[in-house]
């Protein structure tokens, strides 16, 4: 069955090994290889007595990460370091019992982001910790999240930027939108929304291109009816709030994710195991009618994530959760095909997609350059305002010390006048 907090990981590492991480009751968090016969080896238990939501993911020398939590509530790190396994306590829970705190595991720039949900006082409060080699931070607060089964969605970008997708909940706009991870800082950028929809909405996922665009997936909720919608954030674009419906129905689309394979923009969804999608050919600005797709392998379908440190396999593509199962050793819907035709990219193929991201890469550049130059501009503009702002200030200054000594001699004058009408007298 299709479970957003169920996820099968598959993770294939620089050597060609394929990895599967999942929960399974009653044992726990499992770990298995798939053999040259495509076929997965004795599962190896992680972690037995814990909550099924986890995250996984690997870095760039193939160790693997995961984030869960046990049955007492206390989030847990368990890891793989030159085929050994170690398992820490990240953060303890006040609170016995365990309950879906939406765990979400990064690496990213050389260290490890741990995401999650803590509920406090009534609400819901997404927070992080990060981990550097031995180090681990104090827990810190992202902002308040909605009560929602994806109450977060985290995009790491290509062009090597990390955002926090959600919906603001702290004004009545409710706009979804994204905040920037600051490393440097320790912190995370101000909300930037992508929506200007100010009625019922859900966030659904996102991803992100080589240009730095935030592609996301929403729906709107009105009248018994649900609109999926798709919205593009491009940084140096006016047209921020880019909305183009794709489906409505009368259910929710919360089994649902969009991803990218090259100028390809997929968005699906699943209902009672059958998968349903849409697809833009030109980076989302237009888009086909909805079509039925047809899983290899029979009708059983789990929710799977693909995670890969081979080389350029991933190369010129965003994929997020997919609908799979475990024939031949395993199927991913879209993107499998996709990741199997690029097991070993050519160099005059590979020069072509580098090419190709270096111009867009430029463009990019050119605009941002163009951008520096208007702001400039803008900045000299207010520092001619300022310095013609300031010779005033000294002119009313100037004004104001002649004025005063005025006064003081009209005082002075007074005073004269009024001694030499009391002699008088």
């Amino acid at each position: 069955m299709y479970d957003i907090n169920r996820k099968h990981y598959i993770i294939k590492l620089s050597n060609g090994k394929i990895i599967n991480i999942f929960y399974k009751d009653n044992a726990g968090i499992l770990l298995s290889v798939l053999n040259k016969r495509n076929q997965w080896t004795e599962p190896l238990v992680l972690l037995k007595n814990c909550h099924p939501d986890f995250s996984a993911c690997v870095d760039d020398n193939d160790n693997i990460h995961v984030l869960c939590q046990d049955n007492n509530g206390n989030i847990m790190y368990i890891y793989s370091n030159n085929n050994d396994w170690n398992i820490e306590t990240i953060l303890k829970s006040k609170n016995p019992s365990p309950y879906n705190k939406y765990l979400n595991l990064v690496y990213f720039q050389e260290v490890l982001i741990f995401l999650f949900v803590i509920e406090y006082g009534g609400r819901k409060i997404l927070s992080y910790q990060i981990k550097e080699k031995d180090k681990l931070t104090a827990p810190k607060v992202i902002d308040y999240v909605p009560f929602v089964n994806k109450p977060f969605h985290v995009v790491l970008s290509p062009n090597n930027s990390l955002h926090v997708v959600y919906k603001f909940t702290e004004s009545k706009s409710n706009h979804i939108g994204f905040r920037t991870f600051i490393k440097e800082e320790d912190r995370w950028g101000e909300f930037i929304p992508i929506t200007n929809y100010k009625g019922d909405s859900d966030l659904l996922s996102a991803s992100s291109d080589i240009s730095g665009s935030i592609h996301l997936l929403w729906q709107k909720d009105a009248l018994q009816k649900y609109e999926l919608m798709y919205s593009k954030y491009q940084p140096l674009s006016e047209n921020r709030y880019m909305e183009i419906p794709l489906f409505t129905a009368e259910y929710s689309f919360e089994l649902s994710s969009i991803i990218l394979l090259e100028e390809q923009v997929i968005v699906f969804w699943v209902r009672d195991n059958n998968i349903y999608y849409c697809i833009s050919e030109d980076g989302g600005n237009t888009w086909g009618k909805a079509s039925t797709y047809q899983l290899q392998g029979g009708r059983v379908v789990y929710c799977m994530v693909y995670r890969s440190t081979f080389e350029n396999e991933l190369f010129t593509s965003y994929i997020n959760e997919l609908p799979g199962n475990y024939s031949g050793g395993y199927k991913l819907a879209f993107a499998g095909d996709y990741i199997f035709k690029q097991k070993i990219v050519g160099a005059e193929d590979f020069r072509y997609k580098l090419t190709g991201t270096l111009e867009l890469l430029a463009k990019n550049m050119e605009d941002t350059r163009k951008s520096l130059e208007n702001l400039q501009t803008k900045v000299l503009n207010l520092e001619s305002r300022k310095n013609k702002i300031e010779q005033e200030i000294e002119k009313i200054n100037i004004k104001y010390d002649m004025l005063n000594s005025d006064l003081t001699k009209i005082r002075n004058i007074v005073e004269l006048i009024t001694k030499s009408k009391s002699i008088t007298e």
